[in-house]
């Protein structure tokens, strides 16, 4: 595969994107802990045995989080225009202005409240994990109503609309099915979604396939395996998984008239109508966990924007969400990083 062919044609074709994403922005506060999570859990006992203390092996850091925000700084860094409708206090746009460089935060709208997530990443069993505690605030109410001119003229006249993180917001049915449905009526863009973990919302979540698969209201929908699993067993209606993954996805593809997109640790895959491709993942030394799956998507629609095969676009996703998860710092990787990355890499 000559890589260096399709970088190109991502430098050329991407300038002409156009993105929105909304609704989520969290102020991340990150807690490093070098040690496994059960010497963790251990500490935390004996410290509140002792009536209470400090733990001091860590390291922390407060940064921009969320998956609408994290996905829009990951894409704004290798070329593309977007835009990033959410709410933030006067804090939480401060950092948003430091930590998400290129991104237009024109329609980020000033709120009282900010949502805010504590991210334990440990270790557990020798792999690295993330244990998220979050205040979502006015993000469960984001709704339709909270969208101005501005924000449809956006929405309507972009290349992509990207919706994330449903399973927090107690009226997200409503605001993907509102704005997909104009979205679509207005003929241009292609509507993306990424639930988050739906595992506390299953019934919500069968209205949600429902509606969007009887109006065909979204152009494809992004999913880790967990994610996959929960999805399969709606669309399935409980029948037997596939043990093979290509089967089990190329099924559920079979039943919905949207594109499945899906990442774990060791592959990514996409499937319409029943025809899966699979691409494996790149080998590095993982760093972090958060913000891979936010990292993949604008991978992912950076090489669906700039026209790639289904193959090319796999992999583009892959190596820069690998790059991300295995740098020093979180930061996410230009074009030129990924060109040297993706030329260099070993493919698990």
């Amino acid at each position: 595969m000559e890589f260096k062919k399709i970088i190109d044609k991502i430098i050329e074709k991407r300038d002409k994107l156009n993105v929105v994403a909304l609704h989520d922005y969290f102020i991340d506060h990150f807690i490093y802990m070098e040690t496994d999570i059960n010497n963790l859990i251990g500490e935390i006992v004996e410290t509140a045995r002792r009536g209470g203390g400090n733990i001091f092996k860590n390291v922390q850091n407060i940064m921009r989080g969320g998956c609408a925000a994290n996905f829009s700084a990951a894409i704004a860094k290798l070329g593309v225009k977007v835009k990033l409708i959410t709410c933030a206090n006067n804090i939480g746009l401060e950092i948003l202005r430091r930590d998400a460089t290129g991104v237009d935060l024109s329609q980020v709208k000033i709120t009282e409240e900010q949502a805010i997530t504590a991210i334990i990443e440990s270790r557990y069993m020798g792999k690295q994990v993330n244990i998220m505690i979050s205040y979502p605030g006015i993000l469960s109410k984001f709704n339709t109503n909270m969208l101005n001119e501005k924000d449809w003229e956006a929405i309507l006249n972009s290349d992509f609309t990207c919706m994330f993180t449903w399973n927090v917001n107690r009226y997200g049915t409503e605001l993907i099915e509102g704005i997909a449905r104009r979205v679509k009526e207005n003929g241009k863009g292609k509507v993306y979604i990424d639930l988050g973990d739906p595992r506390h919302r299953i019934e919500d979540l069968r209205e949600l396939i429902d509606k969007i698969v009887k109006e065909e209201l979204i152009d494809a929908i992004s999913l880790n395996e967990n994610e996959l699993k929960i999805i399969g067993k709606i669309i399935m209606k409980e029948e037997e998984n596939h043990e093979n993954p290509e089967d089990f996805i190329s099924e559920i593809s079979r039943r919905v008239n949207f594109r499945l997109d899906v990442h774990t640790p060791e592959y990514s895959a996409t499937s319409r109508n029943g025809k899966t491709t699979i691409a494996p993942c790149f080998k590095v030394d993982v760093k972090r966990t958060t913000g891979a799956g936010d990292t993949w998507n604008a991978g992912n629609i950076l090489g669906w924007g700039t026209e790639l095969k289904d193959y090319e676009r796999l992999l583009i996703a892959n190596a820069v969400a690998a790059i991300y998860i295995s740098k020093e710092i979180p930061e996410h990787p230009n074009i030129y990083e990924l060109k040297e990355f993706i030329e260099k890499a070993k493919i698990q």
